[in-house]
This record gives structure tokens, sequence and C-alpha cells, in this order.
């Protein structure tokens, strides 16, 4: 299955990655290794995307929303 998925920007200016129909923004950034979390997370969403220079490296995808 292909998800589109892209970088940009929020528009407050935050950095975020768009993964289908779900948008995640930043969390913790440690140089080239970034953890994006879903910007509903204040509602309890735990899904997480972590990518290295860019590249997806580990997705969480479990939504509760």
């Amino acid at each position: 299955m292909l998800i589109l998925t892209f970088f940009g920007f929020t528009p407050g200016g935050k950095r975020c990655l768009d993964m289908g129909q779900y948008r995640f923004t930043v969390h913790q950034n440690e140089g080239a290794k970034v953890r994006w979390r879903c910007v509903r997370k204040t509602v309890g969403c735990t899904a997480f995307v972590t990518t290295i220079d860019n590249i997806i490296i580990r997705v969480r995808q479990i939504h509760n929303h």
C-alpha cells in the first residue's frame, strides 16, 4: 500500500510531516534524527514517526481519532 507522504510547514511556521490523512509535527530533534508526533496528541493520540535525514525509519500509525 502506497501512502502519500511529504514534508512542509504548518500555517504557524512549524515543520510538519503529512502522511496520508494525518499530520505530524516535530516532538524531538536530535541532529539528523527527528521524532514526529501526531498533531492530535492533545486528545491522546500516540501515533508517531521517526526519521533520519528525512528518511522514515519507524512508524507507529495507531491513531485514536
